[in-house]
């Protein structure tokens, strides 16, 4: 499930979006690494590296003050 999305309505009641993303160990070898994207009404507030299975999880922060829609994507890098 390399490419996914998640869309959470805030309300714009948040002022923060802090969360640890990585690749599960049980995923398939095959799996490829994947970015982790999150979007506040649209627009990209914070990306990480493309994360490879079997690498401990990084933190993802982004200010979302005013934002009413919160999107996380999991997509593969492109090249």
């Amino acid at each position: 499930m390399a490419n996914s999305r998640l869309e959470v309505r805030t309300e714009a009641t948040f002022k923060r979006f802090s969360v640890s993303v990585g690749v599960d160990d049980a995923s398939p070898a095959t799996a490829g690494a994947v970015r982790f994207l999150i979007y506040g009404d649209g627009r990209l507030l914070a990306r990480s590296k493309p994360r490879p299975r079997g690498q401990p999880p990084v933190a993802l922060d982004a200010a979302i003050q005013g934002v009413q829609t919160l999107e996380r994507r999991k997509t593969r890098p492109l090249g």
